[in-house]
């Protein structure tokens, strides 16, 4: 399902039970005439939302006023829709059912059949035996960054001259300049936070970075400046500051990983089962070769 039908739908599904609800001893968040948005309905409304993104959202206010934001313009222009008996129009009635079972079938998989899943010590510690490896502390560099930027429109002679301009910064870099200072001169990336830091970009792992950079920077050693490097964003010159090799760590420090993955991994097998067996018990069929058909049509 698309992110926007998803999000439509959990707001529908929640002003739907809000509006049937008594009221609750907890702070009013915002309102729209008599209806109020209170904070038990905001972390009702935030546990509709994948685990992963939760805490995220709690910890980000901007998120928060906007998902209020949200709902309350949802509320008012639902209304509207209302009483011009908009939602009783086929079309409507038959998407609005869509949205309802959809969300229902997913919230049932995940708060009924998947819910309550164990595992064990023991499965624990089998998968740490055989993962141990995998679940070391990964490889991780601290780095500070110049970035001479180019635009996508540059001409070759323009891009030229952007490169010249960084090659004379790194031939200071090279002849003693500081970095930090050489950032606040030269610097032209656009996170003005970075700037100001000194172009400090924090720790990171491989996989987390652009590939060139990502590259440079892990055969660097510590206080090693590196050449140019060329991305679409313009001309970089990087310099690590710290490294932490990768090391092994104990069952006792991944152990919540572990029964979080494991967990995870059986809840949805657990959900998958279920649909399996739903799906054969109702007798669903999908005239697949016509689909096909239809969608090589669709390509000429």
């Amino acid at each position: 399902m698309r992110v926007g039908t998803f999000c439509l739908s959990v707001i529908l599904v929640f002003l739907v039970a809000a509006a049937g609800r008594s009221e609750q001893p907890d702070p009013i968040l915002g309102r729209m005439g008599d209806y109020v948005i209170r904070e038990s309905d905001l972390e009702r409304f935030i546990s509709y939302h994948p685990v992963s993104e939760q805490q995220g959202i709690r910890g980000n206010p901007d998120r928060i006023l906007s998902l209020i934001r949200r709902m309350l313009e949802a509320k008012a222009v639902a209304a509207i829709a209302r009483e011009e008996k908009f939602d009783e129009r086929r079309e409507v009635r038959e998407q609005l059912q869509y949205i309802e079972e959809d969300f229902l079938s997913r919230e049932y998989l995940n708060k009924v059949v998947m819910s309550g899943v164990k595992v064990t010590e023991e499965e624990m510690r089998e998968f740490y035996r055989v993962n141990e490896e995998n679940l070391a502390a990964p490889e991780q560099v601290r780095v500070r960054q110049i970035l001479i930027r180019t635009s996508p429109g540059d001409t070759e002679e323009e891009r030229k001259k952007t490169r010249e301009r960084a090659q004379s910064v790194l031939d200071r870099l090279r002849n003693g300049e500081e970095f930090t200072k050489a950032v606040n001169l030269y610097s032209e990336d656009p996170d003005p936070e970075v700037r100001k830091s000194g172009g400090d970009l924090g720790f990171f792992t491989r996989g987390q970075m652009i590939e060139v950079i990502e590259d440079a920077a892990f055969s660097l050693k510590k206080g090693e400046i590196s050449d140019l490097i060329e991305t679409p964003f313009g001309f970089h010159i990087i310099k690590v500051e710290e490294r932490v090799e990768a090391k092994p760590r104990s069952f006792e420090e991944v152990k919540e990983l572990i029964r979080l993955r494991l967990e995870e991994d059986l809840a949805a097998a657990k959900g998958e089962e279920f649909v399996r067996e739903a799906v054969e018990k109702a007798g669903i069929f999908i005239d697949t070769e016509r689909i096909m058909e239809k969608g090589e049509d669709n390509k000429k």
